[in-house]
């Protein structure tokens, strides 16, 4: 979502400057990030033949497309974190069932299938806390 916004933002970009403005990310990571991206049709890249390689990145018309629907999910975070003393509220409930419902599941499946569970619940909570 980030490099969607740094795309957006500011055109036609190098890796190592997508680099810069992402902040804290691995090389590998960002590379994977991209090429994912890439594949699904959300970014152009340009390689130029040349030494040493410069290759460029900007957002296809299908990524400019997203911008809008991922402009609408960080105003509906924002209003859900200042509502957040409602959301406590009308979560109570919910996690009761959902603790319950974790604990038979542990004695159920393997200790992996609860990690990989753990990790979409908590990149979900990110997606929502991103700045946008």
């Amino acid at each position: 979502m980030t490099i969607l916004y740094v795309l957006m933002e500011f055109g036609v970009v190098r890796f190592n400057e997508i680099k810069r403005y992402v902040g804290n990310v691995s090389y590998k990571m960002l590379s994977s990030s991209l090429k994912d991206l890439e594949r699904n049709g959300l970014i152009i890249r340009t390689a130029y033949p040349q030494t040493p390689p410069k290759v460029e990145y900007q957002l296809s018309p299908r990524g400019r497309s997203l911008i809008p629907i991922l402009d609408a999910l960080c105003e509906w975070g924002i209003r859900i974190e200042s509502r957040r003393s409602s959301l406590s509220t009308w979560r109570r409930p919910f996690e009761s069932k959902t603790s319950a419902l974790k604990n038979r599941r542990r004695t159920q499946q393997s200790s992996t299938s609860i990690e990989s569970l753990s990790f979409r619940l908590r990149a979900n909570e990110r997606c929502v806390s991103l700045p946008c």
